[in-house]
This record gives C-alpha cells, structure tokens and sequence, in this order.
C-alpha cells in the first residue's frame, strides 16, 4: 500500500507513521509532505497512491483545495481528512472523503479508517509473487522461480505463507518446523539470518512489502501473493481441479495441513 501523509506540523507527520508502522509493518510504503504544493508534486513524480491523509488547516493551499486537487487528478485515491478541528467535519465529507480523524488520532482509529476505505485498494497479478503450494513448494515472480540461499530459509518462508497472513514467533516457527530435535535448538538461533536471507531474495526482485515484521512476530502480506492453496481455500473450482492430495511435501508439518485439505 503506498501513502502519503500531508501535514504541516512534524509532531503529527511522526506520530501517524508511527501508527501506520504499527499497523502496516514494511507493507506499506510511506511518503509525506509539508503543505499542498509538495503533496501535489510528490503525487506527479511518484505516481498514483492508495491513500493520502490530508490536514486541513495548512498555509498556502488548504487540505480543501488540495483534496480537490487528488479528486480531479487521481480520483480513485482514498483521502482521509485530519484536522484539530471538529468544525470541518462536514467540509471534509463533502469531498468524499474516505474517512476523517481528529488530532491525536490513535491507532486504533487510524485502523479503523484504513480499514473502512471507500475504495480497498488492489494489486495488480502482475505485481504479486506466484506461489505453488501443491506437490513440492516453490516461489515465482513474473515466471521466473525463485532462489532462497538456503533450504532452511524457504521452509520459514513456506511456514509463513501457509499461516496466510497470521504471524508467528521464532519459537512457534521452530517447534512447528524441527519439533525438539537438536536440529530445532540450532535453528532458533538462526531464525533472524534465514528471515534476512528471505528478505534479500523479495528485495533483489522489488517485492520485499512481501514480508510483515513486528519485533518477534513474522508474517507475509497475502495482498501480494497468488497462492494454489489460498484460492483452494477460497472455493476456486480450478485450483480445487488442481489439488491431488500433496501440500508442499518435502516439508512433514505440512501433511496435517494437507489432510485438512482432503476432508473439505
């Protein structure tokens, strides 16, 4: 997801991408500006975003006149109004606006509107990773397989995608995949090195919004991923054609996964 934050004040550019930060992790990309004409330009050298938070009440241009601006420019962009002011609420609707917050906005709030958009945003098939779950595992992007350093990387990286976006520790991401074999103890240590040998691998391609990172939780971002076994569980008539019994079957946790698969 790309956002822009448009805000005159630096207190508040930082407090909102810290919530977003929080409640996007490194799936978002986070652009911001001081006043209206930065915004605009921002806009026009970067390209389209999915959602711009937009204060009102800044010198020069107004938050009003700039979302006017995005409206007639780039109408399909979610702009949510921020202001200090609860008197603009209803200027602020009258643009369509996707959502409105007012300072301090919490996080809780800022998830409540991310979560409320007027338009979801969407990303292209072309901009998503192509990942076979069925028979043994493997990653593509735009047709081309690819690489993990190590075979223990693209098993945490398979763990993750099979939890469909849910995070998990470094402890429940060993227990599950080496149990309490002496393997495991070894593998706990590594768990970082492997999650950046994953990252490298999304990054040389440009998809490293992939992957979710809070503190110990790992996860991976399913808006960017095209999965057999997401759309299996979806209901999608051609991947359930496709499935025959192996779930990514060079990996044993995987086969209670595989039986849940048998029984639907």
């Amino acid at each position: 997801m790309k956002i822009l934050i448009v805000d005159d004040e630096k207190t508040a550019i930082t407090a909102l991408t810290r919530s977003l930060r929080k409640i996007c992790g490194e799936a978002a990309t986070i652009r911001v500006a001081a006043n209206g004409k930065e915004a605009l330009l921002v806009m026009s050298e970067q390209g389209l975003f999915d959602v711009v938070f937009l204060d009102i009440e800044m010198p020069g241009m107004s938050g009003l006149e700039v979302a006017n601006r995005i409206r007639q420019q780039a109408p399909k962009t979610n702009i949510i109004m921020v202001t200090a002011y609860p008197q603009y609420s209803l200027d602020a609707w009258s643009f369509y606006a996707s959502g409105y917050l007012l300072k301090p906005a919490s996080t809780a709030k800022v998830k409540e509107a991310l979560e409320n958009l007027r338009r979801p945003p969407s990303v292209p098939a072309t901009e998503r990773l192509t990942v076979q779950c069925f028979g043994n595992f493997e990653v593509y992007y735009k047709g081309e397989r690819i690489t993990f350093k190590r075979s223990a990387a693209k098993e945490v990286f398979a763990y993750l995608v099979s939890r469909r976006g849910a995070g998990a520790c470094a402890v429940e991401i060993c227990n599950t995949l080496w149990g309490d074999s002496v393997e495991a103890d070894r593998n706990k240590a590594y768990i970082r090195v492997y999650y950046a040998e994953i990252r490298k691998a999304l990054a040389d391609i440009g998809m490293e919004q992939v992957l979710c990172h809070k503190r110990n939780d790992y996860a991976v971002n399913i808006d960017y991923i095209d999965c057999d076994y997401y759309r299996f569980l979806d209901g999608d008539p051609e991947a359930i054609k496709q499935y025959h019994g192996e779930l990514m079957s060079r990996y044993a946790w995987a086969e209670e996964l595989a039986g849940g698969l048998s029984m639907l």
